[in-house]
């Protein structure tokens, strides 16, 4: 074993390597694919990165150009790998071999209905929810590599965040050297609270923040991780009349305080424990918060100090309005989709 502590997976995604369809901008789906001469040096690549980094177990996606991957990066290591078919992309049906673009324009549409003649985004994470109570019950306190597809890649941010399906499947896929996650006991249990809510249970928020539970449209997330709160963002309708907006309408050009202030969403606050940040859980609270808002904007401020905030909410979409638009804060926004 690797020396993770015992009952817990300490899980690495990397996703294929470039295939010829990839290059060619189709979506290849169910079909095997075929690593390009680019993807055979990704592969090599991922190779050097992985083989000595303390790996028990490989598995990967039955596809073709995923098991190319694997067998091109671990080709000198005696790792135990094997494949597994609930790692596969998800079944475009009739979409299989269409242009990128076509396909990426209906991933939202498709959470939860299939792509005609074949799955939806919710079969692929009911199915690799499954493989992780497998790992979790056969794997504990080893370090395992998963080697998959985007929509993979969509259903471990969704399971093993809390971040909505919805929001992990419609954001870009951002191509990196590995995603890490922890595999624990028990996934992530997101919640969203109301003001009643927040208000009848006294350890979700400070008395500071509660004051806030009675104004309209409030609406509050929560993280419990094993039972224990861990994390949680909330927010209200923002209005003329109120402190923040009208701090800020005061400082930003007119033309834009009249565009975005008033009957937005007001993110307050988010904040994840320190013993929790850096694996995710900061968007899947903010994009938890938003989901369904019947707001068509939304605003926040934060510090630009290189901090993590501000980097994170690039990420998820958000853009920067104003800078300096209060106490040395830049003001943020955020259109919001049904």
């Amino acid at each position: 074993m690797s020396g993770a502590r015992a009952g817990v997976v300490s899980l690495v995604y990397e996703t294929h390597s470039t295939t010829l369809d990839n290059e060619a901008g189709r979506c290849t789906g169910w079909q095997p694919g075929e690593l390009s001469a680019a993807g055979v040096e990704n592969a090599r690549e991922l190779g050097r990165r992985r083989r000595d980094d303390g790996i028990d177990l490989v598995v990967s996606s039955d596809l073709h150009r995923a098991v190319q991957t694997v067998d091109v990066a671990f080709a000198e290591s005696i790792v135990t790998r094997r494949t597994d078919r609930r790692l596969r992309e998800c079944d475009f049906g009739d979409l299989t071999g269409a242009p990128v673009e076509v396909v990426h324009a209906q991933r939202r549409a498709r959470v939860d209905t299939p792509f005609p003649g074949g799955q939806s985004y919710r079969e692929v994470a009911d199915g690799v929810a499954e493989l992780l109570a497998e790992l979790r019950r056969d794997h504990g306190g080893e370090r395992v590599l998963l080697v998959g597809h985007a929509a993979t890649r969509y259903a471990l941010d969704h399971l093993l965040t809390g971040r909505p399906l919805e929001s992990a499947a419609a954001a870009p896929f951002g191509w990196r050297e590995g995603w890490e996650h922890v595999l624990g006991p028990v996934l992530p249990e997101l919640s969203v609270l109301d003001g009643s809510a927040v208000l009848a249970a006294e350890d979700v928020l400070t008395p500071v923040y509660r004051a806030h539970a009675a104004r309209p449209g409030f609406r509050c997330t929560t993280l419990l991780l094993d039972g224990t709160m861990a994390g949680f963002a909330y927010g209200y309708t923002g209005q003329r009349g109120q402190w923040w907006t009208d701090a800020v309408a005061a400082r930003v050009p007119a033309e834009l305080a009249d565009e975005w202030l008033g009957g937005h969403f007001e993110l307050v606050e988010m904040a994840v424990s320190p013993e929790h940040q850096g694996r995710g859980f900061g968007a899947a609270l903010v994009d938890r918060l938003l989901l369904g808002l019947p707001h068509d904007r939304a605003l926040l401020t934060a510090y630009d100090d290189e901090s993590p905030a501000p980097r994170l909410y690039r990420r998820l979409g958000w853009e920067l309005l104003a800078t300096g638009a209060l106490d040395g804060k830049d003001l943020w926004g955020l259109r919001l989709t049904s």
